[in-house]
């Protein structure tokens, strides 16, 4: 098992790989950076991050499908569970990164039985690029954080 996985990693492209690669790091770190500081404070950090060049795009897929496939394959790879406020922090900081103008969403709802629930994702032109639920509609999103 770990044999084909090795060769379905090696198997990328070298652009794919280094995505893989970094999406897996910055998961970790953000993981564990949500677990020992507020999220103010990680957001933060997070949006100090310069904004890259553009890159061109594998042709067929934009650019923040490629990313977000990556942050969902490295979180396969990680202990426990990766939930959306870390998949979306990583994203939107990956395509920053990336010269895109991606948007970290936060939004709440009631649940059936009236609990509150949050959920994260990330918008790219209008289109959610991370964290879509079918039900996606029923959360109220706050307003954007200031970078």
């Amino acid at each position: 098992m770990i044999l084909r996985k090795a060769r379905s990693f090696l198997r990328r492209s070298p652009f794919e790989r280094g995505l893989l690669l970094k999406a897996w790091i910055l998961l970790a770190m953000v993981r564990l950076g949500l677990l020992l500081i507020p999220f103010r404070a990680m957001h933060r950090l997070v949006s100090r991050v310069k904004t890259g060049k553009a890159v061109p795009e594998k042709p067929g897929e934009r650019l923040s499908v490629q990313v977000a496939l990556a942050v969902q394959g490295a979180s396969r790879y990680l202990p426990g569970k990766t939930t959306c406020l870390p998949q979306a922090l990583v994203a939107a900081l990956m395509l920053k990164r990336l010269g895109s103008t991606a948007h970290l969403r936060i939004g709440v709802a009631r649940g059936e039985g009236g609990e509150f629930q949050a959920h994260a994702w990330v918008e790219d032109q209008g289109q959610v690029v991370i964290g879509m639920l079918q039900d996606l509609s029923r959360f109220t999103p706050f307003p954007p954080i200031p970078e």
